[in-house]
């Protein structure tokens, strides 16, 4: 393998790359002349953002666009552009390696499908796997960050001309930016959803600025994302029907096994409330809890109730064999109920889902739009399910809030700041005119209507509290202030709080 040369070449090599970008600005085509992917608007507007930097020698630069709005396919994209760009240089560059980095399993096995489906030959490197003399390196930060004191023997830093960062904002540590600028002379490339922590630390800051930039909910007013119907329900487990006493346990505990019995108590009577029983196959449904000790008591309590559903459940045990099986299961409609915990809350393809139950309260906006962004993600035109006649004109989102929560968690309202423009039984379209069914049929709101009046005559036991039903809405904003948290959700004092000491 030879080194990188010169910033000289450097530049040239960018100036190619753009060039080969710009052949990608509306289809991705195979190495055979294939159409794989036609772009969308948004995918295209940041294509041509990203031939502008590379053209303006730009070494490092971001692009954020939500959750579902195929991220992916513009990594594979400037992958390919790279290797095509490398072999048109007669200097030495033809063979550098490129590397894409990601942080979970299920993301590093769709960005090597996404790559190598367009002819490349793509190693992996993470998660017991380890193939790293090929061009292309799909690998783990952890892998890096576990192998650094050796990894100028594994995989020669300076022999790097591209390192892309999917998920980006997962390496804004210290520790993982070091990671980074191990690889000095590469060009540089980041892609997420969501870029800034709530305690300021933000993508440029290890990425560069960011070109090309969409929100949630501007995905979701122009139809990146599908429209959400959203259902805010409050689970209050009675303690009356206990026989114990709360001096009989230490507090803490005893809070964790209430809210922890609310969840579990109150997730099948919301999914038997969401999804009417005759359409249960048409509404795959993701479900997220805070342990892996729930997801283990939920999946027996939901095989239970439903023998005929198809219900499985990922937490870090799972085999890479299983996941990757599961996932295609869940895309060709072998998986009814999918019960996750943290395993599945980012880049997570699974574009048949059309519900999710949070029932997993935190205080991180970063988490909470990575997880439910998993749902919006729509029926790209001329995919395989559009073609097998998958429809998704709109998704559901119903979040759970343990009465017994020690903290306010936050919503989905609070994630795209529409308290006001918030109607219960409504889509949240962010649209004025509303949304109709366009070429899925009749207005979206006949079906939103029908759920809505499922969800008002079933029966709900446990105390679970529709939205509508008890004002919920405006008793967690009288509640205080969300308290300041990291990007993993844990609560911290701001300076002022600390003065006061409060």
């Amino acid at each position: 393998m030879s080194k990188i040369p010169s910033k000289d070449i450097n530049n040239e090599y960018r100036n190619i790359l753009a060039e080969e970008c710009i052949e990608s600005l509306d289809q991705i085509v195979t190495a055979d002349g294939n159409v794989q992917w036609t772009l969308d608007d948004h995918q295209r507007e940041a294509m041509e953002a990203v031939v502008y930097a590379l053209a303006d020698g730009r070494r490092r630069f971001s692009v954020v666009h939500p959750g579902g709005s195929g991220k992916t396919v513009l990594e594979a994209a400037i992958i390919q552009a790279s290797q095509r760009a490398k072999q048109k240089l007669d200097n030495g560059l033809e063979n550098t390696q490129d590397i894409v980095l990601a942080v979970e399993r299920s993301l590093m096995g769709s960005l090597r499908e996404h790559i190598a489906a367009l002819g490349v030959d793509v190693g992996v490197w993470g998660h017991g796997k380890k193939t790293l003399d090929r061009p292309v390196v799909v690998t783990s930060i952890q892998a890096l960050q576990t192998n650094k004191r050796n990894l100028h023997r594994l995989i020669d830093p300076t022999n790097i001309a591209l390192v892309l960062g999917d998920e980006a904002d997962k390496f804004l540590t210290e520790e993982r930016q070091k990671i980074l600028n191990i690889f000095a002379n590469a060009q540089r490339i980041g892609f997420t959803a969501t870029p800034e922590w709530p305690d300021g630390r933000h993508i440029e800051d290890a990425w560069g600025e960011i070109i090309h930039r969409v929100t949630l909910r501007e995905g979701i007013k122009s139809g990146i994302n599908v429209p959400p119907l959203y259902t805010l329900f409050e689970a209050d487990f009675n303690t009356d029907d206990l026989a114990l006493e709360e001096e009989d346990f230490e507090r803490k505990s005893l809070e964790a096994a209430m809210k922890a019995i609310e969840i579990e108590l109150a997730i099948p009577q919301v999914y038997e409330a969401i999804v009417p029983a005759n359409h249960r196959k048409e509404w795959p449904t993701m479900v997220f809890v805070p342990s892996v000790a729930t997801v283990e008591r939920v999946v027996e309590t939901l095989r239970k109730t439903y023998p005929d559903l198809n219900i499985t459940s990922w937490t870090g045990e799972i085999t890479d064999g299983r996941l990757q099986q599961e996932i295609s299961a869940f895309n060709n409609g072998g998986v009814d109920i999918l019960v996750l915990c943290e395993m599945g809350g980012r880049g997570l393809n699974l574009p048949r889902a059309r519900a999710m139950i949070d029932a997993y309260p935190t205080l991180s906006p970063n988490k909470l739009e990575q997880r439910h962004a998993r749902v919006l993600r729509k029926i790209r035109l001329g995919s395989r399910l559009h073609q097998l006649g998958v429809k998704k004109p709109f998704a559901h989102i119903a979040q759970i809030m343990p009465k017994s929560n020690t903290f306010r968690p936050r919503t989905f309202l609070d994630l795209m700041n529409c308290w006001d423009e918030y109607q219960p039984g409504k889509l949240l379209t962010f649209n004025p005119h509303g949304a109709s069914g366009g070429e899925d049929g009749p207005p979206l709101q006949d079906e939103v209507s029908q759920i809505v009046e499922n969800i008002k005559q079933h029966p709900l036991k446990c105390n679970v509290t529709m939205l509508e039903e008890v004002d919920v809405l405006r008793e967690i904003r009288l509640r205080e202030d969300l308290p300041m948290a990291d990007e993993e959700g844990f609560i911290y004092l701001d300076d002022e709080d600390e003065k006061t000491g409060k």
